[in-house]
């Protein structure tokens, strides 16, 4: 059958697409050139052939099952089909984002089977999520970098770029061998967008109203419209060896619990250059913000409207930037990269929390047709500072971690280890973990698999 509208793509930059026919035709000069033939559902195909004169060359695309062909990274830190995985592990593709017109990660999340969200906090699988003042369970991160705060231990959903986002992995299960100790029930890893060949900007707008409660004596703005609004721009490009994505984001939401709005505006950008067999990476997000927050109900009738007094209206700017080197020698792969994510918070005007996180990370990693060897030690230091508890209040935690992943064509193994170590002001502890897991494909698209971790 004619494919219409299949993209061919050279690799001097040009390019054509079918007609309704199936059918193409592209001016090459002489010699040897390399090809691309994609359709949207199909496998690529990529072929070189040499120009001498005017030739036909005729092309079949394949249908492919994108849920088998998925490629993720989270399971254990390196490219690998879903499919091969040795642990339980979720996708949610951009298309769901889009369709769903998801403001914040939070909303997105709730898609996802086996995880729930409570008090806005993350719990997969009726595992223990995030607990006030003894930080996160679930380990969420953009692009492999941890996005928790430094004073509270918490995920700020609303400082992760959506329109950026490529897909989200989830990995149900204790991952803390390779992530650390806020993963032991689980994973979220944000996959940002990579630039095309061809430039694209994007921009998005909405704009809706929170309906009527049921009980109208309920309705405490009588007849204003609490209107929730946004708009989103992001523009993804590639100069030669250099690629950006940018992207701004205004949202507002006047709520239906009095006195409890949210305003945000965030700019994120992430960069890459590629020199020779040296990656350089640097990206950057900030965002200003405007919410509030509260006690308890002003009683058990008059509902959506918090007690006299308890409200805390706060306000502040939340920043990170991502440093990262990454160098390919034959078949090792050496990344360094750092985090600063950066809080400051005002609540009631006047009393003020401050925190700021560093994270640091070499990997070595070791890969060939059947074999992943995977290493690396991180440092991190955590510093926060409030007005409400008087003081300056440090921590630091080192660790080490390791993982061999083994392929023996419809087997696959997986064997790894951590040793962290915690220094919190005055307490200090240490503790080694273990993970190992087995994946065996029956048949075609039929796959059982089995993990442990701690």
């Amino acid at each position: 059958s004619p494919l219409i509208g299949a993209t061919i793509k050279v690799n001097n930059g040009e390019g054509t697409t079918t007609n309704i026919e199936g059918d193409y035709t592209i001016s090459l000069s002489k010699g040897n050139h390399k090809l691309v033939f994609s359709y949207l559902g199909y496998e690529s195909f990529f072929t070189e052939i040499l120009v001498e004169n005017n030739q036909i060359y005729d092309v079949a695309l394949k249908e492919r099952a994108s849920e088998l062909d998925l490629m993720v990274v989270s399971a254990s830190k390196f490219e690998q089909k879903l499919e091969d995985v040795t642990i339980s592990l979720d996708v949610i593709g951009a298309e769901l984002i889009d369709s769903k017109n998801c403001i914040t990660l939070s909303d997105l999340i709730r898609n996802a089977p086996g995880v729930q969200l409570i008090d806005g906090q993350l719990n997969i699988r009726s595992g223990s999520g995030w607990s006030y003042g003894t930080g996160s369970r679930v380990l969420v991160m953009v692009d492999g970098m941890p996005i928790l705060s430094a004073d509270q231990g918490e995920v700020d959903f609303n400082l992760i770029p959506m329109e950026n986002i490529e897909q989200v992995e989830i990995i149900k299960g204790a991952s803390s061998a390779l992530y650390g100790s806020s993963a032991l029930n689980g994973v979220v890893n944000i996959k940002t967008k990579s630039p095309s060949i061809e430039p694209k900007t994007t921009l998005r707008s909405f704009v809706g109203f929170w309906d009527s409660p049921e009980n109208l004596q309920n309705k405490w703005w009588g007849d204003s419209l609490m209107l929730r609004s946004g708009i989103s721009l992001s523009h993804t490009r590639k100069i030669k060896n250099f690629d950006l994505v940018f992207s701004a984001n205004h949202y507002e939401d006047r709520g239906y619990v009095k006195y409890i709005g949210n305003e945000q505006t965030r700019i994120a950008a992430n960069t890459k250059l590629v020199y020779d067999n040296i990656t350089f990476g640097l990206n950057a997000n900030y965002m200003e913000r405007k919410s509030g927050l509260f006690v308890m109900w002003e009683s058990d009738t008059s509902t959506y409207i918090p007690l006299s007094g308890t409200n805390i209206p706060n306000s502040g700017s939340r920043f990170y930037i991502d440093p990262s080197i990454t160098f390919y020698k034959n078949f090792f792969k050496h990344t360094l990269r750092s985090r600063v994510l950066k809080r400051d918070v005002i609540f009631n005007t006047s009393d003020t929390i401050n925190s700021l996180m560093t994270f640091n990370e070499y990997q070595n990693q070791f890969q060939n047709d059947h074999t992943t060897f995977t290493s690396g030690i991180t440092f991190i230091t955590l510093m926060g500072k409030s007005d409400s508890y008087g003081g300056l209040l440090n921590g630091k935690n080192y660790n080490a971690y390791a993982q061999l992943d083994q392929d023996f064509g419809k087997l696959n193994l997986s064997f790894g280890g951590r040793y962290e170590y915690f220094d919190l002001n005055t307490t200090q502890i240490g503790q080694p973990l273990l993970t190992a897991g087995l994946n065996y494909q029956l048949y075609e698209g039929w796959n059982i698999r089995s993990s442990f971790g701690q």
